[in-house]
């Protein structure tokens, strides 16, 4: 089912475009300042929370609140966002282009901790691409200078491997352990940690690897199964299993994706695989695809971050703002 069928859907009058404000109330009028929304992280309590290049905005249902350099961060240019897996904890990092921000949410609202730079810690570049934690307590921070981790937001560590100097783009993780960092010219950098340490450090990369190219702009990780998925300039690849040579599937624009160009990759809540590119979005459920453009109501080509909420609905960051779809509905908000 190709993106045809949507827009005979559309014009049927069967799909409810909307573009909204976060608007409170007449008095505290209020929006998403930034216009480029790189990462979207949902809480626990099911606030959307928006890395942008104006600064860090959240959204509770009804009322948008913007954070920036004038709030006290440390830039107001926010390339990532994501919770730290320390138990008993409400930690949110923030990834930067002025060092990463350790934050804690109370009620709703962040409460900066500390900003780690490269005059006050191990980093390795205040430029901050990428941030994410693992099941074990370790927060990784990739740079465009390579990846730093951080244990149990106290104790850093620097993984030497060449690989891992090499842009860090993305960051997952699976349940067995293994973490996966999309690099920019050394496809996917992996390690595996657990309660004891960090080891075995490896990488998928061509030609040895299924990777239509070895610069990777996204990853998703499966929860149940592990399997990864990976984006970049030519396509999207998924991988079955651990084995760098075996079980590889790529897809492109031949296959049906909208867009070569793969900039994020989620799962959502029914099966579904969700692809953001430069020429709009595609979602592939059992072989079959349908994408989605501007023309159907998505607030941008350009899709920079994918999220799904606790209700099933899925949220995409664009150059242009946000939209948020359920149930053949569009809403976008600017």
């Amino acid at each position: 089912m190709k993106s045809n069928l949507w827009r005979l859907a559309l014009v049927s009058g069967l799909i409810v475009f909307l573009v909204a404000s976060c608007k409170p109330d007449d008095e505290n009028d209020t929006s998403i300042e930034g216009k480029v929304v790189r990462s979207i992280y949902i809480d626990p309590l099911g606030t959307k929370w928006f890395a942008t290049e104006k600064g860090v905005s959240s959204y509770d249902g009804k009322t948008c609140v913007n954070y920036n350099d004038k709030d006290g961060l440390p830039a107001s240019d926010f390339n990532d966002l994501a919770p730290s897996s320390v138990p008993n904890t409400n930690i949110l990092w923030l990834a930067s282009t002025k060092g990463s921000v350790m934050t804690e949410l109370a009620d709703g609202v962040i409460m900066i901790q500390t900003t780690y730079t490269t005059d006050n810690s191990d980093l390795r570049s205040d430029t901050v691409f990428a941030i994410a934690s693992d099941q074990h307590g370790y927060t990784w921070i990739g740079t465009n200078k390579g990846l730093n981790c951080i244990k149990d937001n106290a104790d850093w560590i620097t993984q030497e491997k060449d690989v891992f100097s090499l842009p860090i783009t993305r960051i997952g993780s699976s349940g067995d352990g293994w973490n996966y960092f999309a690099t920019l010219g050394g496809g996917v950098a992996r390690n595996r940690t657990s309660v004891d340490g960090i080891s075995a450090a490896s990488t998928y990369e061509m030609p040895w690897a299924g990777l239509p190219s070895d610069h990777i702009n996204a990853l998703y990780i499966e929860p149940v199964t592990g399997n990864q998925w990976f984006g970049t300039a030519v396509g999207a690849a998924y991988h079955v299993g651990t084995e760098t040579k075996k079980n590889w599937t790529v897809f492109n624009n031949s296959s049906g994706l909208v867009n070569d160009q793969v900039l994020s990759i989620a799962g959502d809540t029914d099966g579904g695989i969700w692809f953001g590119t430069h020429g709009g979005v595609s979602r592939l459920k059992e072989s079959v695809w349908t994408n989605f453009t501007e023309l159907d109501g998505l607030a941008n080509n350009t899709v920079y971050a994918i999220a799904v909420d606790m209700d099933g609905s899925v949220w995409f960051g664009t150059s242009d703002g946000v939209s948020q779809y359920q149930l053949g509905a569009w809403i976008t908000y600017r």
